[in-house]
C-alpha cells in the first residue's frame, strides 16, 4: 500500500516483519523481485496486497481449526486498512499514526467512565474447555471456529490492541517512505534517539508499574500505559537491532545465518498450533493430563491447555474481567493464550 513497506506487529515487541526494497538495506524479511520492481516504479501494489490478506485470512481461519488463539485473522482483517492509508499524504497519515497509537478508545475510556463490554469472555472459554480438554478433534475445531475469534476480539478490545495494530502498521508505511531502514542522511542518529527515548520508557515503565511475580501494571491507568509501554519495547527492540546492523559486521553475519528462520515464520507459527495442540488437548495426546505447569513450558512450542494454567489473583476494582469468578480464573489466561503466538 505504499511505495516501501514495513511491517511492525504490535504489542511487547512480539514480531517485526520488515520488507525492504534493496538487497544491501536493512532485510528482516525478504520480498520478491517482481515485488520490487512493482514499489520502485511507483507502480499500484494495492491490488496484489489484497490478495495477500486474503491469503492470510485464509491461514488464520485454518489455524483457528487447531488453535483458538490465532491471531492472523485480525492481521488479515486489519491490514486491509493500509490500502487505503497508502494513498495518504505523508503528513496526514503521521497525523492519523500518532492518533492511533496514543491509544484514543482507552483516553475516551478513562474520561469518560464508559467500559467496553467484555462480560463474555469468560463465558466464551468456559464454553470452550470441555471440547479442548476432553473432546475430539472435530469437536475441538468447532469450539475454536465458533468462540475462538470472539476471544481474540475482546482480548484485543480489552488490552488496546486493536488501534495500536493500526497504528504499527501505519507507522510501517511511513518508515518506509521515509526510508528509515537505509544508512543514509541523518538515518542513524535518528534510531539512536528513538533507542535512547525508548529504553528511558522502558525503565520507567518498569520501575513505577512493578507489581507481583515480575509483572508491570499501573492500576487504574493500566488499559492506557501497558500498550504505550509495549510500544516503547518494541521500539527500543528495532531501534537497538538497526543500530547493530550497521554498526557491527559481526552482528550482520550472525543473523545472516538465522535468516531462514525468518522465512519459515508462517510455517513455524502454523506448526505450533498443530504440534501443540495434538501434545496438550484431549483430542491428542492429552499431555495435560500428565504434566505441571513447569514441565508443560519445556515441551511446547504451544501453551498448556485452559485446565492447566493456574488461576490469576483478583483483579483490581473497576477491572471489567473482574465482574464474574470465570473472568477473574481465565482473564490472563487468555492474556497467555494469545501473547504466546505473537511470540
Amino acid at each position: 500500500a505504499g511505495k516501501d513497506t514495513f511491517l511492525i506487529n504490535k504489542g511487547d515487541g512480539h514480531d517485526v516483519i520488515a520488507d525492504a526494497t534493496s538487497s544491501d538495506t536493512l532485510k528482516l524479511k525478504g520480498i520478491k523481485e517482481k515485488d520490487l520492481s512493482t514499489t520502485q516504479k511507483g507502480k499500484d501494489f494495492s491490488a496484489r496486497f489484497f490478495w495477500r490478506m486474503v491469503l492470510l485470512l485464509g491461514f488464520g481461519i485454518l489455524n483457528l481449526v487447531f488453535y483458538n488463539g490465532d491471531i492472523l485473522t485480525f492481521y488479515a482483517l486489519l491490514g486491509l486498512l493500509m490500502i487505503p492509508a497508502g494513498y495518504l499524504s505523508t503528513p496526514v497519515l503521521w497525523a492519523v499514526t500518532i492518533f492511533l497509537l496514543a491509544q484514543p478508545i482507552e483516553i475516551y475510556s478513562l474520561l469518560s467512565g464508559w467500559k467496553p463490554d467484555l462480560s463474555a469472555l469468560g463465558g466464551y472459554y468456559q464454553k470452550m474447555g470441555p471440547a479442548l480438554e476432553e473432546g475430539s478433534f472435530w469437536e475441538a475445531a468447532a469450539a475454536s471456529l465458533r468462540y475462538g475469534f470472539r476471544c481474540s476480539w475482546l482480548w484485543f478490545l480489552a488490552h488496546g490492541r486493536i488501534t495500536q495494530t493500526v497504528g504499527l502498521f501505519f507507522l510501517g508505511i511511513l518508515v518506509g517512505r521515509h526510508r528509515l531502514l537505509y544508512n543514509e542522511g541523518k538515518n542513524l542518529k535518528i534510531w539512536r534517539v528513538v533507542l535512547a527515548f525508548s529504553l528511558a520508557a522502558v525503565v520507567a515503565g518498569s520501575v513505577l508499574g512493578a507489581a507481583e511475580h515480575g509483572s508491570v501494571h499501573f492500576g487504574p491507568l493500566d488499559a492506557l500505559l501497558h500498550p504505550l509501554y509495549n510500544l516503547a519495547i518494541l521500539l527500543l527492540i528495532v531501534s537497538a537491532v538497526v543500530l547493530l546492523w550497521y554498526g557491527f559486521a559481526g552482528f550482520r553475519r550472525s543473523l545472516t545465518h538465522i535468516c531462514f528462520f525468518g522465512r519459515m515464520s508462517l510455517t513455524n507459527y502454523l506448526l505450533s498450533s498443530l504440534i501443540g495442540s495434538f501434545l496438550f488437548y484431549g483430542w491428542g495426546l492429552g499431555l495435560y493430563r500428565e504434566l505441571g505447569v513447569t514441565w508443560s513450558f519445556l515441551v511446547p512450542p504451544d501453551p498448556p491447555p485452559p485446565s492447566l494454567v493456574p488461576p490469576p489473583p483478583p483483579r483490581p476494582p473497576g477491572d471489567p474481567l473482574a465482574k464474574t469468578d470465570v473472568a477473574r480464573r481465565l482473564g490472563s489466561r487468555s492474556e497467555y493464550l494469545v501473547v504466546h503466538l505473537e511470540n
